[in-house]
This record gives C-alpha cells, structure tokens and sequence, in this order.
C-alpha cells in the first residue's frame, strides 16, 4: 500500500477520525474566541474574517491528523522491530499508536528483558 493510502486509511478510522475531530473542535473554538469572537459580535466580520475562522478549525484538525498517522506508523515500524525474529509483526487491523505502544507496554517490555538478564 502507498503511503498516502495507508495515511488516508488510518485518517479515516472512526475512532481516529472521532479523535482529531473532537480536537479541532476544542483548539478551534478557543483559537476562535481569542482572536475573532470580538469581530463578529459587533458585526464586522466580512469574508476575509470567515475564511480565518474556517482556517482557524481546519489547521488544528490537519495538525492533529499529522501527528496521528506519524504515531501509528511510528508505532507500527517498532512493534516489527520487536517481534521475534521468525516472524514478521503484522497488525490485523490499522491501530493507534496509544493502543500499540503506551508507557504500560514499554515498562512491561523492560522488565521482560531485564529478567532474562543472567545475574552475574
């Protein structure tokens, strides 16, 4: 699969997509009180004040699927670094980096290798 298909198919999991959605929302709607709600409560805002608004929901949401898709692959590239070596780690399904690495799994996989560890 091509990396723009694989960033547009994990983009578009409902789970992800709920995400960065419901992101955008929040970092847009305070960027938008910030910087614009003065202009359109007293009726001055013209298209040029729109277009800012629009842009002002639509970069959070692109920055957030950015860091989304880099997670996931990131996330991916590591766990098929980690798999033993006679098989390859495939995922079954595209997963969010959150599930497939979290500070939990790290620790866990830490401690596995530090008890098999001979003590000298």
């Amino acid at each position: 699969m091509n990396q723009l298909a694989e960033a547009a198919s994990i983009i578009c999991e409902p789970r992800n997509l709920k995400r960065t959605a419901r992101t955008a929302f929040v970092v847009g709607s305070i960027l938008f009180v910030i910087n614009q709600l003065d202009v359109v409560m007293s009726g001055e805002a013209t298209t040029g004040t729109w277009i800012k608004v629009i842009t002002t929901y639509v970069v959070p949401f692109l920055v957030t699927n950015f860091g989304v898709v880099q997670a996931t692959l990131d996330a991916r590239v590591e766990a098929t670094k980690t798999a033993p070596d006679n098989e390859e780690a495939q995922p079954s399904e595209p997963e969010t980096a959150v599930s497939l690495v979290t500070p939990t799994t790290r620790t866990r996989r830490i401690r596995r290798v530090r008890r098999k560890t001979p003590v000298a």
